[in-house]
């Protein structure tokens, strides 16, 4: 997001798990040189200011942010129409999981299912990249650090954000760190699907807990 942001690319997030607060701090502790876990303490003088620097510089960036819970595919459709409006390009859904269907009477897989198929369709309406977190199952974690080939079922409660997506992205833990730093996580990616281009492992990341970003 921040990347995106400084090149001047709007970005919509609709957050469905995080607050606003909560994503702030996280986008204020990736642009300071202060430990992620400092950030509700008293400050010094000068780190004070150098959060005051990146709230300034982070409401300066191209960015809406909604987090209301409990959203159907219909409250996303109006939310990303109005994001698109002030000039986003890039809406990222967090996660769909926590999405609801319009009948909150229907099964848990086919509330997913509606959500799924309403997301590329709002891609499509809008002409926008829609970027969507998703969790898998502990039966997928277990297939993918073994080495094994991921499922579509492995996506928790349905699989079709995967069978929906143009392109998947895969990131876990390394299973082979559990001795890393605390501050210094690596994570394996994997680009599993991918409509356009070649698929595989990709090189791994580094996830900065002090400063809340991957590198």
């Amino acid at each position: 997001t921040a990347t995106w942001c400084a090149e001047g690319l709007g970005v919509g997030n609709v957050s469905l798990e995080m607050s606003v607060n909560q994503l702030v701090k996280r986008m204020v502790a990736s642009n300071v040189p202060i430990d992620s876990r400092r950030l509700n303490d008293r400050l010094h003088e000068r780190e004070a200011a150098q959060v005051e620097t990146a709230l300034q510089t982070i409401g300066s960036w191209p960015m809406w942010i909604d987090d209301s819970p409990y959203v159907t595919v219909e409250d996303l459709r109006k939310k990303a129409r109005q994001m698109v409006q002030r000039g986003a390009k890039v809406l990222i859904v967090d996660y769909i999981q926590l999405m609801r269907g319009t009948d909150p009477r229907d099964k848990r897989h086919e509330q997913l299912e509606e959500a799924s198929r309403g997301i590329k369709l709002i891609s499509k309406e809008l002409g926008i990249m829609v970027i969507v977190l998703a969790n898998i199952t502990k039966k997928g974690m277990e297939e993918i650090s073994s080495g094994n080939g991921f499922l579509a079922e492995h996506i928790a409660d349905s699989s079709a954000p995967y069978k929906d997506s143009d392109s998947v992205l895969l990131m876990w833990r390394d299973p082979g760190s559990e001795n890393a730093p605390w501050h210094s996580i690596p994570v394996q990616c994997k680009l599993d699907k991918e409509r356009d281009g070649a698929m595989g492992m990709l090189e791994p990341l580094m996830f900065n807990s002090k400063e809340l970003r991957f590198s």
